[in-house]
């Protein structure tokens, strides 16, 4: 009886902590979007006020990752209230997790590799943010004027490639360890046609001098090209590899608050 109890006792225990687990994983919201059911990760909810529409971060994250990666490793913070979203790629990368667009790896003799980008994959993902930031505005009760888009690695490619292709649905961006895509030109091209929505909007991109993947040169041609739209870049290096300090956290922290 006595081990009876025990036993009822340790599996009580381990519901219980069960439960605490599960409560303190951000909540999932699944809306339709492009005809398919989306996994969106609600990283962070303000208190939802009929008086204050409060600013909305949609977060985007890595290569072969998943959302929860925008909560581990941009946990953004700000001392007022604000809605954070980070939506789960729709490519299932081929050894687990997801990916924003295919990425094909050929080889190119003595130069190493040279990976090559789907443009349609691209130009499919970005209308995918597209429409799910209307959804969102209107699901949190959110500012449809203070709509922010972040990104990591792959979702750096992807929030720079979104500022330059739909600006008129952005405040603002931000963009960790990523560089603009050759695929991501052209329709950047098609946008700035009659499209003065870009001018002046604020973009901070941080950038590791340590960064195997991305060189300096990288970015200084993303900002060129950036700047040339428009866009009113602020640039951070960190001597940091192809990851997220912390001192780059707050100082996008501090440089996106004004704009909220």
């Amino acid at each position: 009886m006595d081990t009876e109890f025990r036993m009822s006792t340790l599996t009580n225990i381990y519901r219980a902590i069960q439960q605490s687990l599960q409560r303190s994983e951000p909540e999932v919201w699944t809306p339709d979007v492009v005809g398919k059911r989306q996994h969106v990760r609600e990283i962070h909810l303000a208190s939802i006020s009929p008086d204050v529409k409060p600013p909305l971060i949609i977060g985007l994250h890595g290569y072969g990752i998943n959302e929860m990666q925008m909560k581990t490793l941009v946990n953004v913070q700000l001392n007022q209230p604000f809605i954070y979203l980070a939506p789960r790629a729709p490519y299932i990368h081929p050894t687990g997790g997801y990916a924003w667009f295919p990425v094909d790896s050929i080889s190119n003799g003595d130069k190493g590799r040279e990976f090559h980008v789907d443009p349609a994959s691209v130009q499919s993902s970005l209308q995918l943010i597209a429409e799910l930031i209307p959804l969102a505005v209107e699901r949190y009760q959110a500012d449809p004027n203070r709509v922010f888009i972040i990104g990591y690695s792959q979702g750096a490619a992807m929030s720079i490639a979104f500022m330059l292709s739909h600006p008129e649905l952005l405040a603002g961006g931000a963009a960790m360890s990523g560089q603009l895509l050759d695929e991501a030109k052209s329709l950047a091209s098609k946008a700035r046609n009659g499209n003065p929505a870009r001018e002046s909007k604020p973009f901070f991109l941080g950038y590791g001098t340590k960064d195997p993947f991305i060189t300096q040169s990288d970015m200084l041609n993303t900002i060129a090209f950036m700047e040339s739209g428009g866009v009113n870049v602020t640039y951070h290096e960190y001597p940091i590899p192809h990851v997220v300090s912390q001192q780059q956290l707050r100082d996008l922290e501090r440089w996106i608050l004004p704009y909220c």
